[in-house]
């Protein structure tokens, strides 16, 4: 399987069919880190000596199970509508409809956890079983997306068939965005030679700048990076139909 390939095909839907979905996404990806810095902001509030005494560590599991439901959630619905979207421009509502994200949301709420149970359990054993069974999983979200009603078991077994010999693959593949996570780094570095050169409400305004950047280029390279893993799992869905 030539990475090239995948890649180039994802460019190709990127620039002809994703273009109408990236505002959407990037509401998407907007709202999760608002979720993440209010968990986080919550989590510090909570999390002290005095407050673990009284039991409200209960509060903190709660909201720590808020924020992974709803990373799940995001998860489950930027992947269904990414690879079911039409080509043809639609309204949200027309699009929701035809992608269904929301359909058997608590299967794929169950089957993400049992997922997690299973990668966990085999961390502890050591690092690298918990770094195989994550690409050993790595297909769950594609084919949730397209059967969300099977079960966790089910889903698991059929994931870990498609990567049978082929984990490495598609961690080269993942490998090769190297660089353009590394260039994502670029507007934190922006930001703090910002904060020596410039002072007051300047550098606010130039730093929510940077933000805003940094933001659309992750949403791009989110995007792009999905697109080519799920070229990547019909590749090798086809093959193994060819098999069997």
């Amino acid at each position: 399987m030539i990475r090239k390939n995948l890649k180039r095909e994802s460019r190709e839907v990127l620039k002809h069919t994703c273009k109408n979905l990236l505002p959407l996404f990037f509401i998407f990806f907007a709202f999760m880190i608002v979720v993440s810095i209010i968990s986080a902001v919550l989590t510090g509030l909570f999390m002290t000596e005095e407050t673990l005494e009284k039991g409200y560590v209960v509060y903190e599991l709660f909201i720590t199970a808020i924020a992974v439901i709803s990373g799940i959630i995001f998860k489950h619905v930027f992947t269904c509508i990414l690879i079911k979207a039409p080509m043809e421009k639609t309204s949200f509502k027309e699009l929701i409809e035809i992608t269904q994200p929301f359909k058997n949301i608590g299967n794929v709420i169950f089957n993400y956890f049992v997922m997690f149970v299973f990668i966990i359990l085999w961390t502890l054993l050591f690092y690298i079983p918990g770094f195989i069974a994550i690409y050993r999983y790595r297909m769950l979200p594609y084919i949730l997306a397209q059967n969300p009603e099977m079960k966790a078991l089910e889903t698991l077994k059929l994931s870990k068939k498609i990567m049978i010999g082929r984990k490495f693959d598609l961690y080269v593949l993942e490998l090769s965005f190297s660089g353009i996570y590394m260039l994502m780094l670029l507007p934190f570095y922006l930001i703090l030679i910002l904060e020596f050169l410039f002072t007051g409400n300047m550098v606010m305004i130039l730093v929510i700048m940077v933000m805003v950047a940094l933001l659309i280029c992750i949403t791009i390279a989110s995007v792009y990076v999905e697109l080519t893993v799920y070229n990547f799992y019909k590749r090798v869905s086809v093959e193994d139909k060819e098999l069997s």
